[in-house]
């Protein structure tokens, strides 16, 4: 570890791995032209060493192909569903973006009527097309999709409603339909920050693991208050790594416990001496919400047992402007692979004995379902100092969510009726604050008004020098399905960096 950094990256998930790569590879010292000394600290494991080679895989990945925790247990355990690791969680969940343009034209109206931000269409152009053209975007071909796929789609066709391809982040792929399940891909077929690690080695960047950044060291002795370093612990040892300019990838909630932690915040939040004050920090949190659990067993088998697609089509509508209240109703659980102990603890799973034998011989190949989310469902939340999210009071929109969710179970049980299921298991959500989230957004938001915002729309603090924050956390508004928006933000911000920093 070096003792002074040109750039130190707080993070090494999918907006970590973009910025720190792509920094290094297009920018240089602005003042002598040198190339860049980045590093990138992650909190947790390296366990994917070795260059991604997608239809081939690498032995390091391979044998770390066990669900979630890969044998780490809850050190490494973040909040819904996401792990600490180099690769973040794209090397172990699904790495989809519904439309292969990532972000739908209202997205970036919903945005600038947030915070003023100037984040256009036009605008995120050549960061769409790095996030396409990376991760491989490309609806599954037809030759791979399941019989449960086709008569989705066709099914809701035939009923007028909006069904659109489903974009998946793969390249040369067997299409197993395990890859969204929390499992590494063997073959590195499905696409990860994997390639972005390559490419930072390929141009000089150190990677620090299982560093925890406890927080970062801020000077307020001048005019302005300026970032120096950041404290780590690392094998029982406390240290600082010094640099000149910092950007915090920590994602929704790992970034605002950060700036707590280093004394940046609201009064109520900040767990050490309060340095600059910004109430924005952590609040704003919006999310998909999951409207119902939705799941259908039929008498023929709908999917294969070795062979099977991750999600062909989706339902798209909208309740209100820009895409508030968004429907995707899609059906990755179609053509996914179901596992055995799902098949058996199912509600179409008889008790046990000769009965639950029998029915477990085709189970797996039987059960289908749909997965609906609501987007920019309009109730805010906030993060707390050790990263828990509670909802503001003001919860108003929360009986015509509820009203969305009783909706969007009628819709599935019409299409699922009309499908042929057999029976059908379908619980819309009856309380937005006990739901399961994902897909977030807002936590440090950029904004032009540093009254309603954390950052600035080239990702510069408001406040403190040196200081930039490039994660799903910048966000104004939750955007869209999967891993993809936070990589096309990513790709839009390390070109705002370089422009006005590092050229």
């Amino acid at each position: 570890m070096s003792n002074h950094y040109d750039l130190v990256v707080v993070g090494a998930g999918a907006a970590g791995c973009i910025v720190a790569a792509r920094i290094a590879q297009h920018g240089k010292h602005p003042a002598n032209g040198n190339p860049l000394r980045v590093a990138m600290v992650e909190a947790g494991p390296y366990f994917g060493k070795g260059k991604n080679m997608p239809g081939y895989g690498h032995p390091s990945r391979r044998q770390n192909n066990s669900f979630l925790n890969f044998e780490m247990g809850s050190r490494y355990q973040w909040p819904y569903g996401m792990v600490k690791a180099v690769g973040g969680s794209t090397m172990h969940w699904g790495t989809y973006a519904v439309i292969e343009d990532v972000f739908f034209p209202d997205d970036y109206l919903a945005w600038q009527e947030a915070t003023g931000v100037d984040w256009t269409l036009e605008g995120f152009k050549d960061a769409i097309d790095e996030t396409r053209t990376m991760w491989n975007l490309k609806p599954a071909p037809d030759e791979v999709l399941t019989r449960g796929n086709k008569l989705y789609r066709e099914t809701a066709g035939a009923m007028g409603l909006d069904i659109n391809p489903f974009a998946i982040a793969r390249k040369n792929c067997l299409f197993c339909g395990r890859c969204g399940s929390g499992h590494f891909c063997r073959y590195d077929a499905k696409s990860t920050s994997q390639m972005y690690i390559d490419l930072a080695l390929e141009h000089g960047v150190e990677i620090i693991p299982e560093a925890e950044v406890h927080k970062l060291v801020i000077d307020t002795n001048g005019s302005r208050p300026k970032v120096t370093g950041v404290q780590i612990n690392r094998n029982g040892n406390t240290e600082e790594i010094k640099g000149d300019k910092f950007i915090a990838t920590c994602g929704i909630t790992g970034t605002p416990m950060l700036m707590f932690r280093s004394g940046y915040g609201p009064q109520d939040k900040v767990t050490s001496p309060l340095l600059v004050k910004n109430d924005n920090i952590g609040k704003h949190f919006e999310s998909d919400i999951h409207a119902a659990s939705i799941s259908a067993i039929w008498k023929e088998p709908i999917k294969s047992s070795d062979g099977t697609s991750a999600g062909a089509s989706y339902v798209r509508k909208d309740w209100g402007k820009n895409g508030e209240g968004r429907l995707i109703l899609h059906d990755y659980a179609m053509g996914a692979t179901t596992y055995p102990h799902q098949a058996a603890l199912s509600r179409f799973a008889p008790a046990f004995g000769h009965d639950h034998n029998t029915f477990m011989e085709d189970a797996a190949q039987r059960i289908g379902g749909l997965y609906a989310f609501i987007g920019k469902p309009g109730v805010f939340g906030e993060v707390g100092s050790n990263g828990e999210v509670t909802y503001s009071q003001d919860q108003k929109r929360v009986p015509e969510i509820i009203e969305w969710a009783n909706e969007i179970a009628d819709l599935s049980k019409n299409i699922l009726t009309e499908m042929g299921a057999e029976d059908i298991d379908i619980r819309p959500i009856r309380n937005v604050s006990n739901n399961s989230l994902a897909h977030c957004a807002g936590t440090c938001r950029a904004g032009a008004d540093p009254d309603n915002s954390v950052i600035n729309p080239y990702f510069e603090s408001h406040d403190i020098e040196n200081l930039f924050i490039c994660d799903a956390s910048a966000a104004p508004r939750q955007q869209q399905y999967g891993a993809m928006p936070t990589a096309a933000v990513a790709s839009y911000a390390w070109r705002q960096i370089v422009s006005r920093h590092f050229s």
